[in-house]
Order: structure tokens, then sequence, then C-alpha cells
């Protein structure tokens, strides 16, 4: 089986920010990843919060496989982690968002990138395979295009194990596919907004995909913790 990359998102609690050192959100969510990284199939891990909303904890979780990752929730470890998750997230706002993506490329180097954008695209469930291909080729393109004519620093992309809701969908239900790109700076991504060249290669993209909701793309500077 091919890696899985865990990708979750949380809501903090108002006034808990983990990126504080000395904190007791910090502490906390070291608790946590302590647990994550003794667990069979850890491989490696990221943190951060979102850019546009850093009331957002984001998680990248890298596995050998999906199913190491649902041995975790099914075991003793998931109750201890949600013990310490609790004082610094809450739920009010539902659970998190989690997916798990088969990337077909090494996503080190967009992770490890001062900026990580994270941009998810999606089809109705029932698109048929010329569609998924159309897609994954547009998107693909986009990647290119961003690696030769700009400052990007890496890429991978892939699609979503899970389907995922979306009302824009005729069956509710969607496939996704994921790309994350690594910037050295904010101002490289920012600058891309009024590029013309940058608009022409991702209107493929935006031509096939449903519309984005809120959380389908959004920036995080990560860090890593195993």
């Amino acid at each position: 089986m091919a890696i899985a990359t865990e990708i979750a998102q949380f809501h903090l609690i108002p006034g808990h920010d983990p990126r504080e050192p000395d904190s007791s959100a910090a502490q906390f969510l070291q608790r946590v990843f302590d647990i994550v990284k003794q667990r069979e199939g850890f491989i490696r891990g990221y943190w951060g919060v979102q850019d546009e909303n850093p009331r957002i904890l984001v998680v990248f979780v890298d596995w050998e496989d999906i199913r190491h990752h649902q041995n975790l929730i099914n075991s003793d470890d998931f109750g201890a982690m949600t013990e310490n998750l609790v004082n610094l997230v809450t739920f009010e706002n539902g659970p998190p968002l989690v997916t798990h993506t088969n990337f077909t490329s090494d996503a080190v180097s967009a992770c490890q990138a001062s900026v990580t954008a994270v941009k998810t695209f999606k089809l109705p469930e029932g698109a048929s395979k010329e569609q998924q291909s159309a897609l994954e080729d547009s998107l693909l393109s986009f990647a290119g295009f961003c690696t030769t004519e700009t400052p990007c620093c890496g890429y991978a992309c892939g699609w979503v194990l899970e389907t995922l809701p979306d009302e824009h969908a005729p069956e509710g239900k969607t496939l996704a596919f994921t790309g994350i790109f690594g910037w050295p700076a904010k101002e490289d991504f920012v600058s891309l907004r009024g590029n013309p060249a940058a608009a022409e290669a991702i209107e493929p993209v935006l031509g096939i995909a449903l519309p984005r909701k809120q959380g389908d793309s959004f920036h995080v500077s990560l860090r890593s913790f195993g």
C-alpha cells in the first residue's frame, strides 16, 4: 500500500496557541505527538496553524498505510490523545476535518518550505474516469507551471482516499484531489494572485472542479514533530 498522508484540521479553543512554547496548549499538543510518534507505521509529522484563520490547527502525519492510523483510532492510545486534545481544541463546531491522501510523489519538500499551500479540488462522486483524469492532469500542469515559472520549491498531488460531503455535488458526496505546494515566503504565493499567467494556468482546474468550500484551500507554516 502507498503512504497515506493524514491531514487534520482542528478548531483551537480561543486564547490557546500551541505556537507559544511554554504555554499549556503547547504542552498538551506535545503529549499528543509523543503518543503518535510511538505508533507502528508512523513516518513523520508536521503541524501549524492556518494563515487565513489562526484558530485552525493543522496536523500532517505520514503513515506507512492508512490502516496504521485506523489502528490508532481503535486503540487505548486514542483515548489518551483525546484527553489531551480537549484541553486545546474544541468540538463545538463539529468534529475535525480529517482526510488521507496518497500523494504520488514525495511531499517532504513542500512540507518543509517556509509556507505550504494546501489546495483541494473536488468532483461529484459519480465523475467518470475521463473527468478524474482531466482534473488530475490539469492540476499537475499547474504544478509544472509553479515549479518552472515561480519560486515554488516543491509540490505533491494525490487523490483523497475518502469521499467528502459537499452540497454542490448532485449526490452530496465528492471525489477529491489534493495538491500541496511549498513556497520560500508568503509574498511568493501572494504575488500569484495578480499574475495573468498563473490565472491562465489554474483556469482549466477551476473549469473542471466543483466550487471550492472554506477549508479546501489554505496556507500554513509547518513545523516538524518527528
